[in-house]
């Protein structure tokens, strides 16, 4: 499929804040994820979060123009909350005033409280119900297999939380490592292939709960 350009994204995503402005009356929208980022794909979902007058939040309509939309529309009045870290690295389309922007940065306040690092306790508890998992997957049978793709889902967020680091979601997590830490992105990358052993996920378990091991790996 070829890359969507950036003119192409910009008129999307023009068009998405005009309905959201004139069908839903929002006073407010903010996109964020991989359209806002820049690193989107064609088929890429339009992530968005409106804000208008009224109490009741709405789900946006997901198919739209072809693609998917995942999006809601708040009350002004609403409080931030956890699912609003996903907000991070978002952009205001339209804004009330400065609506948006003290939305962004009540964001950031809400992505510093949870981007704390593991206290020594959970990172062993973490680790040792790692290593459980691991053994339980060995077994092979249904349940065997579903504790290893249990196993292998949680890794991700926690090589971030063992290094008081956010988790930005799989697509930008991907990207940091690869970028910034290349040894632990094969690890991830062997662990996860369909033809990964059990060996190369006991590798990444290790990997992900020894604190020295760090970020930056050439």
């Amino acid at each position: 499929m070829a890359r969507c350009s950036a003119a192409d994204n910009a008129t999307l995503v023009a068009a998405l804040a005009k309905v959201l402005r004139h069908d839903y009356g929002c006073h407010t929208a903010i996109l964020y994820g991989s359209r806002a980022r820049g690193d989107w794909e064609p088929d890429s979902d339009l992530d968005v979060l409106g804000f208008r007058d009224t109490d009741a939040p709405i789900r946006l309509p997901t198919d739209w123009q072809g693609l998917y939309v995942d999006g809601w529309i708040d009350a002004t009045a609403a409080r931030p909350n956890a699912s609003w870290v996903r907000l991070k690295g978002g952009r205001v389309l339209f804004q009330r005033e400065r609506f948006g922007e003290q939305v962004l940065a009540q964001v950031e306040e809400l992505v510093a409280e949870q981007t704390v690092a593991l206290s020594t306790d959970e990172r062993l508890h973490r680790q040792q119900w790692a290593r459980r998992m691991l053994r339980r997957a060995a077994r092979d049978d249904a349940e065997g297999h579903y504790r290893l793709h249990w196993l292998l889902f949680s890794l991700l967020e926690d090589y971030f939380a063992v290094r008081g680091l956010y988790y930005p979601g799989p697509k930008a997590a991907f990207a940091f490592l690869r970028q910034g830490a290349p040894k632990h992105f094969h690890g991830f990358d062997r662990a996860m292939a369909m033809r990964g052993s059990l060996t190369e996920v006991a590798d990444l378990v290790s990997l992900i709960y020894d604190p020295s091991t760090g970020i930056e790996q050439s």
